[in-house]
């Protein structure tokens, strides 16, 4: 009974709907009832492939998407059609005496994960005329204003990211004392905790007090349900109330200063 919650739980971790938990929790188990070898081996999803599975896969599309489910579905495809016919070609003889090179290696990729994790990537974004986009600002084309910062998070806000985040974003004000405003893309943020939550409101208030204005694009609905259980709108405003970056521009007023003429331009 405990593999039922555990398998949601695991889905929501790799980024896919909780129903593809419960199909992982009791499938396999019929399966390995008729053609298994050991009635002793537990089997079913693990925490740290769903780790791997949404490192892998939210590099290519946004999590809870369509198009990351049809390549969740591929990947254990592969890897289903991999340890077949590892087991039909006796395969395991191969790997007789790499045990602790295995675990070595799972105890780097997993450290290696966490320390990602904690310190993901934030892009800054520009207004590129060309494409009609906001894109990297190291892309030839790209102009940003003076008076906003436009950065994008890649990872889920947790503990152990949100105040990287915060610096960051100190870091580049910083550097850009004409900053009036500030948006955050949190497209690819498939999940929020509580200390993240407190941390962000932190961010709001340090801003505000330095007479500047920041803002949440592209917040998921299960992302945007949680910060209002937490009284954003009442205590905030209604500051993640856009759908897209450009949404959030055109409130400001900047996009058409952006677009004739732009202020700054990278070519680099």
């Amino acid at each position: 009974m405990m593999l039922v919650p555990q398998g949601m739980a695991y889905a929501l971790l790799a980024g896919l709907p909780p129903i593809a938990g419960l199909y992982a929790s009791t499938v396999p188990m019929v399966v390995y009832a008729f053609f298994g070898s050991s009635r002793h081996l537990s089997v079913g999803p693990a925490a740290i492939v769903s780790l791997l599975t949404f490192t892998g896969l939210s590099a290519i599309a946004e999590p809870e998407s369509g198009e990351y489910l049809g390549l969740a579905l591929l990947l254990a495809l592969m890897a289903g059609a991999m340890q077949l016919g590892l087991g039909l070609l006796r395969g395991a003889t191969l790997l007789i005496g790499v045990e602790e090179g295995l675990m070595l290696g799972v105890l780097f990729a997993l450290l290696a994960f966490v320390h990602r994790s904690a310190r993901p990537q934030i892009t800054e974004l520009g207004y590129s005329r060309e494409n009609d986009a906001f894109l990297d600002v190291r892309r030839r084309g790209v102009v940003t204003h003076p008076r906003v910062l436009i950065a994008r998070f890649e990872a889920p806000l947790y503990f152990a990211n949100a105040n990287y985040l915060s610096q960051w974003i100190s870091a580049r004000i910083k550097e850009r004392p004409e900053t009036r405003y500030v948006v955050v893309s949190c497209r690819a943020v498939s999940d929020i905790d509580a200390t993240a939550i407190g941390t962000l409101e932190s961010m709001v208030f340090a801003c505000r007090e330095r007479g500047m204005e920041i803002l949440f694009s592209g917040m998921n609905p299960s992302v945007r349900e949680k910060i209002e259980r937490a009284g954003w709108p009442t205590r905030l405003g209604d500051m993640a109330r856009f759908a897209t970056t450009r949404e959030a521009l055109e409130s400001l007023a900047l996009l058409k200063e952006m677009r004739h003429p732009p202020s700054k331009r990278t070519d680099s």
